[in-house]
């Protein structure tokens, strides 16, 4: 019989929880597929398998040409770490998370290398003193350039938002001929340039494909 880990917190502690949950890992869109969760206390202190089993009956009750097998995929984090059927939603699932279900058996528990939420850790000596980084520098026309993956657009510091920045949460690949961003591996581009074509009437960064996020531009250093 498996074993599961014990919570952090206590049950007096644990509050329902909205979680989306979004099937991608499938080159044919129509086949897509997202959920908006509110999870009781009871799954929020339980096994993420409980999560990725209801998702999986909703699914394959509307999508009967494409079933998924609960022991043939897993839940990933928003940062693209497995997580075990036996990891606890409350140590690394928080609210209004994006959490992706993905094709391939779930690992073991001890393989999990995502980091619980609220974790401790262990002090560790001051570091040695380093000259301050300098603030971003704006260019001639007083405006900051963004890093994000497929964003890198100029803008004003003072109309940067909470929604201004459209953005690939992974780095590009380039795979012979093919480009493709790494969060969105069914987009991809052959023998294209930088630039994509409109979805869903927004101008996106090169190669097509529906962008990740949407978040607050960060400039370069």
């Amino acid at each position: 019989k498996q074993q599961t880990e014990n919570s952090l917190a206590p049950n007096s502690e644990i509050t329902p929880m909205k979680v989306f949950i979004h099937y991608e890992d499938n080159p044919n869109e129509e086949l897509h597929k997202t959920s908006k969760v509110t999870l009781p206390k009871k799954w929020v202190s339980g096994p993420v398998t409980a999560v990725l089993d209801l998702f999986v009956k909703t699914y394959n009750g509307k999508f009967a040409s494409n079933e998924l097998s609960l022991s043939e995929v897993h839940l990933e984090t928003d940062n693209a770490e497995a997580l075990a059927n036996e990891c606890l939603v409350s140590d690394y699932i928080e609210e209004s998370a994006d959490i992706y279900v993905k094709h391939g058996a779930p690992p073991a528990l001890s393989m999990v290398t995502a980091s619980k939420l609220g974790a401790k850790k262990l002090p560790t000596p001051p570091p040695a003193a380093k000259p301050q980084a300098p603030a971003p520098a704006l260019d001639a026309s007083g405006l900051l350039t963004c890093k994000r993956f497929g964003c890198q657009k100029k803008y004003a510091p003072d109309s940067n938002h909470e929604s201004a920045c459209s953005y690939h949460r992974l780095p590009p690949v380039f795979h012979e001929t093919a480009k493709f961003w790494a969060c969105c591996p069914d987009k991809k581009c052959y023998r294209c340039g930088w630039r994509g074509h409109p979805v869903g009437g927004v101008d996106v960064a090169w190669p097509f494909g529906k962008l990740a996020k949407r978040r607050p531009r960060i400039p370069n250093a």
